[in-house]
């Protein structure tokens, strides 16, 4: 029983049920049709009563023509009822007299057809049957009689094989959309939790309501337990990161104590001084080392969720602090106007990259730097420009990869550690976007951050 009711839940069993009754109603619509087809057309010898029967229409015809009864009037229904009428075909002329109404053109094709024959025939399809020929002679013209009749029965018949027909059709409808729901809806229960997983929600899970006893159920409770490891690796992560950042950052602090308090002691020594300077240096460039490492795992990890802000609100704070920093070297800073609208970002991050790559502009810059955004109904555009030295056209894409530091006027003691950019880019990429720099026509380097609004 429980190897039944397993069976019966599984995803292969369903996929081999649904095809299974999506051929057998296909072949049943074929044989409903075929069977309609078989049965639409037969021919056979008349019986006497159909042989008598067209005697007395003969008899008929021919008494009220002796009465000058026109041609469009002995065609009328047999016996006063509308399911019956007489057709005549003229032989000489072979043209065909007889009622209007639906099917006249197949009518007058099967009167020709049985005009040939030399004993009366009935000839049966689902809307009508034929009784003829039977020659019959008006005046100097030879005829051949038929007897028309309707048969409601079969328009009955065919009625109901196609309300069959339109059944089996949504039947199979229904049962196709009750069966792709079946499947869809956990896998994109799934989407939708991996989704949120890629946005940094870290406790998202797929719903138990929609988790079933079947392959997707199974799948779906693994990505469950997957979700899980994922987050815990992310919370140990985090905590490795606090607890390394604190264990290297106290003993640089204690350093820096003691190289203060070295200073004081050692005021009247020259040489002792510019060796304590130097320590204070290094220990300053280790700080930042540490804090720029820190920042770029944590970027590239993506986990912050993201927020909704302005442009404006999310700029504001970044150029001000390059205004100042550009102040401080000389440098002009030009900002264009920023647009008005709100982008779904996560803030850090992007304030982080924006304000290395217009504190590398500023730092590089002989004079000036000019900032802009643009925005388009796909996309959003940073731009900062500075009229700097440039950088070779080997070094436009490796300057965005750890630690790189070009030659020339960019070099280590100008430059910091060789995270900055790096750190942008993968700011950026967390976004779906791009960065790339290019010298500028004159001389200097321009650095674009694309975003695409749809993942705004």
């Amino acid at each position: 029983m429980r190897l039944t009711a397993k069976l019966a839940s599984s995803v292969g069993f369903r996929l081999l049920a649904g095809f299974w009754v999506t051929i057998a109603l296909a072949l049943l619509c074929v044989w409903l049709i075929s069977r309609w087809s078989i049965l639409e057309l037969g021919i056979a010898n008349a019986e006497q009563d159909n042989i008598d029967r067209l005697s007395r229409v003969v008899k008929r015809v021919e008494r009220e023509y002796a009465q000058h009864m026109p041609l469009a009037r002995l065609v009328r229904p047999i016996g006063g009822r509308g399911d019956a009428s007489a057709v005549l075909v003229d032989i000489e002329k072979d043209k065909v007299i007889g009622r209007r109404g639906p099917f006249r053109e197949r009518i007058q094709r099967d009167v020709s057809l049985l005009s040939g024959q030399s004993l009366p025939q009935v000839l049966k399809r689902r809307q009508y049957t034929i009784i003829g020929p039977q020659r019959v002679q008006l005046g100097s013209d030879n005829y051949l009689l038929f007897i028309l009749e309707n048969t409601p029965n079969r328009r009955n018949s065919n009625f109901m094989i196609a309300a069959l027909l339109l059944a089996l059709f949504g039947l199979s409808l229904v049962f196709s959309v009750i069966f792709t729901k079946s499947l869809l809806r956990p896998i994109r229960a799934l989407r939708h939790t991996a989704l949120e997983l890629t946005n940094g929600q870290w406790d998202a899970r797929v719903d138990e309501k929609v988790i079933q006893s079947d392959e997707l159920g199974e799948l779906a409770n693994t990505f469950n337990s997957m979700a899980k490891k994922i987050e815990d690796n992310w919370h140990s992560q985090r905590r490795l990161l606090a607890d390394v950042s604190h264990e290297l950052r106290s003993p640089l602090a204690r350093l820096n104590m003691a190289v203060a308090l070295a200073e004081n002691a050692t005021k009247e020594s020259t040489s002792a001084q510019q060796s304590l300077q130097r320590i204070e240096k290094e220990t300053q460039k280790m700080d930042y080392l540490i804090r720029d490492v820190l920042t770029l795992s944590r970027t590239e990890a993506g986990m912050a969720a993201k927020t909704k802000i302005s442009v404006e609100a999310l700029l504001d704070e970044v150029i001000q602090n390059g205004k100042f920093e550009a102040s401080q070297t000389g440098v002009e800073l030009k900002v264009a106007g920023l647009p008005t609208m709100d982008v779904l970002v996560q803030v850090d991050a992007m304030e982080s990259a924006i304000e290395n790559i217009l504190r590398n502009a500023i730092r590089y810059a002989y004079a000036h730097v000019e900032f802009s955004v643009i925005h388009s109904s796909s996309s959003l555009k940073f731009i900062i420009s500075d009229d700097g030295p440039g950088l070779p056209e080997s070094d436009l894409t490796a300057i965005f990869a750890p630690f790189f530091r070009a030659d020339s006027a960019r070099n280590s003691e100008t430059g910091g550690i060789g995270l900055g950019l790096a750190i942008a880019k993968a700011a950026v990429s967390i976004h779906d976007g791009q960065i790339e720099a290019k010298n500028n026509p004159e001389k200097g380097l321009q650095v674009v951050v694309t975003i695409p609004v749809l993942s705004l």
